[in-house]
């Protein structure tokens, strides 16, 4: 994330001489970068859109089928369903019309679905996703972290914390996030949370400090919201409602900073909880 500033300024001092598919190409790697890493959803909404309507107009079907999912996974963190869905669709279109299909747009399907609560179609767009592209392919680089994730999230939401201990622990038996500091510290903030609701404290304790360094370690941006939300809410499982509030302030306030509406949410929905205890 520390060369994002030196792209955009390169992306913004050689685009005219780029050619219209490379163009493209810069166009939506840089919003991919200020959407996730730099967390300004609202100018990387604007590089993307530019960059999907170079690669419509470029006419190559796969660079139009990426900008589409940059364009929907950042509708998601701005927390527009109904956009996001939107370009899942044209996205499938794409694929209809004979783009190569990409494990990244049925991921951005199971993410919305998971995100929208909808439980039994994420369970069955889960089952899709493993049937069309084999468990061994899903269990190759980030994408076996990402869905363990995923399904360690749907767990959760079903207040099956058992179920949720059982896949964080296959996640690390298989080293899902194995060399990835950004996904271990997403199953470490797991664990903690889990740790503090069956009492351990200090398990908890040490986890959520390694999670909060590994999250350092691999960049902030938006990404460090979900885990500030996720320190807190353990800290209120573990009573420590001061240390909670602070977390919860910092990220409200980085949320509004970032535009998103994702997480946001989930802030309010704990900041609600920690008054209701108090």
């Amino acid at each position: 994330h520390e060369l994002l500033p030196r792209l955009e300024e390169l992306v913004i001092e050689q685009l005219e001489e780029l050619d219209l598919v490379n163009q493209a190409s810069c166009l939506i790697s840089l919003a991919l970068g200020l959407g996730f890493f730099a967390g300004d959803s609202r100018r990387a909404e604007d590089f993307a859109r530019r960059g999907l309507m170079l690669a419509h107009k470029s006419g190559l079907l796969d660079l139009e089928l990426e900008g589409r999912i940059v364009c929907g996974y950042l509708a998601l963190l701005q927390g527009s369903g109904v956009v996001a869905r939107s370009e899942i669709e044209n996205g499938w279109q794409l694929v209809t019309a004979g783009a190569q299909d990409s494990v990244y747009l049925h991921i951005l399907a199971v993410d919305l679905l998971l995100h929208s609560g909808d439980l039994d179609s994420y369970r069955e767009q889960r089952r899709q996703l493993t049937e069309r592209f084999g468990r061994q392919f899903l269990q190759q680089g980030t994408l076996s972290g990402t869905l363990c994730l995923f399904d360690t999230e749907a767990h959760l939401l079903e207040g099956d914390t058992l179920s949720a201990t059982e896949m964080l622990r296959i996640g690390s038996a298989e080293g899902a996030a194995a060399g990835n500091p950004h996904l271990q510290s997403w199953l470490l903030q797991y664990r903690a949370l889990l740790h503090a609701r069956a009492g351990r404290k200090e398990e908890a304790r040490g986890e959520q400090e390694e999670s909060h360094q590994l999250r350092d370690q691999a960049g902030c941006g938006f990404h460090l919201l979900a885990n500030l939300l996720i320190r807190a809410e353990t800290l209120l499982e573990l009573d420590a409602a001061d240390e909670a509030y602070g977390l919860l302030q910092r990220a409200l306030a980085l949320s509004e900073q970032c535009g998103e509406l994702m997480v946001r949410p989930g802030i309010h929905a704990a900041l609600a909880r920690l008054h209701q205890r108090q």
